[in-house]
């Protein structure tokens, strides 16, 4: 088995199938790749949509259930249920291209030091906070001066081997965001780089709504908070370095924007307004993790 495509989903089933179905259209050979999901406890339909879905499809599918964990350990399982030399990694709100794996594939350089390479993360919806996400929060991977510095899961392929030497994604980021990078500086931190590849496109299904701006930010506080707590991202800095100038910066920009209308000037206000509170009050919020569970992770 060449690649294993391990998707955790939590409660969000209508937008899995979606994923899955474009999983079977891939130009990769269906006989190369296996499709996991992990199901992180969830609460709609998800079980019943996967035992549909199995029936009819040409996938090689393995579906798997846990009790509500959190993604790392979701991926954690379906890592130790992989069969495949690689591990590629999507979520339940994307949708592959046709070309994902085989470009992914295509892309990854042959350095065995190269322990994983990223693709390109569009947003599924061209709107005005759809953008803004585009264009302030920059969800995706993130590289300085030419050094890839973590990959995105949602799109995103790493050598097995190097991800189970590793010890897997750290359990105790039960909530989605934070776990990615800091998987990503752990593997960097072993002596391996990581790519980006441009042609392997996914589109995001943005929470394009100010209140799921709040929302992903305050994940991603949380997230910042625990990989300081675990040695990690030591330069980034934190929300409450400089509140002050933070929010000035923010209302600055009320006034400032150029070349948009009236209306969008003051969603982006009130979507810069969101994502500084939840970034702030998510940092606030993220418990003590070092005493609970130890950063490397057993995929056993």
């Amino acid at each position: 088995m060449k690649i294993s495509v391990i998707i955790p989903t939590y409660n969000r089933s209508q937008m899995l199938v979606r994923c899955l179905q474009a999983l079977e259209h891939q130009t990769f050979p269906v006989n190369a790749f296996e499709v996991i999901v992990v199901n992180d406890g969830s609460l709609d339909q998800t079980t019943l949509a996967m035992e549909s879905f199995i029936m009819d499809t040409s996938l090689d599918m393995h579906f798997f259930t846990q009790d509500n964990s959190g993604p790392s350990a979701a991926r954690n399982l379906g890592i130790s249920k992989s069969r495949g030399e690689y591990l590629a990694f999507t979520d339940d709100d994307c949708i592959p291209s046709p070309r994902w794996l085989e470009e992914l594939l295509a892309g990854f350089p042959s350095d065995p030091l190269c322990a994983g390479s990223g693709g390109t993360i569009q947003r599924l919806r061209d709107n005005t906070l759809s953008r803004f996400i585009d264009e302030y929060i920059r969800f995706g991977h993130r590289s300085i001066d030419g050094k890839t510095l973590y990959l995105i899961t949602a799109n995103a392929i790493y050598r097995k081997e190097v991800i189970v030497a590793a010890g897997g994604f750290q359990n105790a980021f039960k909530w989605p965001g934070g776990e990615d990078p800091e998987l990503s500086w752990r593997i960097l931190n072993m002596g391996y780089w990581l790519n980006i590849s441009d042609k392997a496109l996914v589109m995001h299904d943005h929470c394009d709504t100010i209140r799921g701006i709040f929302g992903t930010m305050h994940n991603y506080g949380k997230g910042m908070n625990a990989g300081k707590q675990l040695g990690f991202a030591p330069s980034i800095k934190t929300p409450d370095e400089d509140l002050a100038k933070d929010l000035k910066d923010k209302v600055w920009l009320l006034f400032h924007r150029k070349n948009i209308s009236f209306h969008t000037r003051f969603l982006y206000f009130f979507a810069d307004m969101a994502s500084f509170l939840g970034l702030y009050l998510g940092y606030k919020a993220c418990p003590d993790i070092t005493k609970k569970e130890k950063p490397t992770i057993s995929t056993k």
